[in-house]
């Protein structure tokens, strides 16, 4: 509970970090968790991660209101209404939901920065061009194979990896397993995708294997 002096003059400064604390945790596992989401090219695990953090961060930002309106009006919605003035439990649920929406936020923005590549080819890639030799007869007679569906899964389910060519330019490389149409048969494979660091052009699109 955050409460100040009879005179109203001195704050308890150390619960008010601890309100602020609870509401910048809850804000940004909410940010963090929504922008793993808006990407695209979260698999579930990831959603699943950026849903806790989500959720923990909405409880942990009424905490706080919680906590400002102790503050403000010595009344305290959870502590006193839910929790019916059981401070120990309030304290131990309040911390328990700080901590996963810090952790959440922690994760979800650190897979944020390590997939920023990959979001940025994914979102870009339907204005990617090939250069001009790219279509050859081999390709064109694989019906969908260079499609912008087939591209984009390529993209977030694929391997990523950064590579320097021998022209110093950077490019990013993403292999995924997969399987073609080949004499009407279904052939196993990986596909790989090779796009310039600006995501303008697609340099390769190959699928290797399924001979």
């Amino acid at each position: 509970m955050i409460k100040w002096d009879p005179k109203g003059n001195e704050w308890n400064w150390s619960n008010i970090c601890q309100a602020l604390g609870y509401s910048i945790f809850g804000i940004g596992a909410v940010v963090a968790g929504s922008l793993v989401f808006a990407s695209g090219v979260a698999t579930l695990p990831m959603l699943i991660v950026a849903g806790i953090s989500v959720g923990s961060g909405i409880l942990s930002t009424i905490n706080s209101i919680a906590e400002v309106g102790d503050l403000l009006f010595e009344y305290n919605f959870l502590e006193d209404g839910l929790f019916r003035g059981n401070v120990v439990a309030y304290d131990v649920y309040a911390t328990i939901i700080g901590s996963i929406a810090f952790v959440g936020g922690i994760i979800c923005g650190g897979w944020l920065i390590y997939n920023k590549p990959r979001i940025q080819a994914y979102k870009n890639i339907d204005c990617a061009e090939f250069p001009g030799n790219y279509y050859s007869e081999k390709i064109s007679n694989r019906p969908y194979f260079d499609s912008i569906l087939t591209q984009k899964n390529i993209i977030k389910y694929g391997k990523m990896r950064k590579n320097i060519g021998n022209n110093g330019k950077l490019f990013y490389t993403f292999n995924a397993k997969g399987t073609v149409i080949i004499n009407g048969s279904f052939k196993k494979g990986t596909y790989e995708l090779v796009l310039t660091n600006d995501y303008k052009w697609i340099w390769h699109l190959l699928f290797k294997g399924g001979k």
